[in-house]
């Protein structure tokens, strides 16, 4: 958007924040490094499929097709079970092992179900 800050406090409201109580320090080590645990729930990349049928995440290849070369997939990382769905056009396309080292936690800040 051109004006994102206009966006923003049009949004402010309805977006999820971290509790006022929250601190990075439970995370930072003896020298001051943060090892932030990863959380349950999702991680979506939006990515462009190669010549050679291939989308890289987190630096990572992963062939998908070369018949979706030039098209969108939507990768998401479903943290608790460790493993990566690609969709192209809403339909799952393949399902990858998705190692995540550590221990997974709750979420720091628990979205609102929407009512319908």
């Amino acid at each position: 958007t051109r004006f994102p800050g206009v966006l923003r406090d049009n949004v402010w409201k309805s977006l999820n924040h971290l509790p006022k109580r929250f601190t990075l320090e439970p995370y930072r080590d003896a020298q001051g490094h943060l090892s932030l645990p990863i959380a349950k729930g999702k991680i979506s990349f939006v990515r462009k499929v190669d010549f050679h049928g291939k989308v890289e995440i987190n630096g990572v290849p992963y062939f998908i097709r070369r018949e979706l070369e030039g098209q969108y997939v939507v990768a998401t990382i479903l943290t608790q079970q460790k493993k990566m769905v690609v969709k192209h056009e809403k339909e799952i396309i393949k399902t990858f092992s998705f190692p995540i080292k550590g221990h997974i936690i709750n979420p720091v800040v628990v979205r609102k179900k929407k009512r319908t």
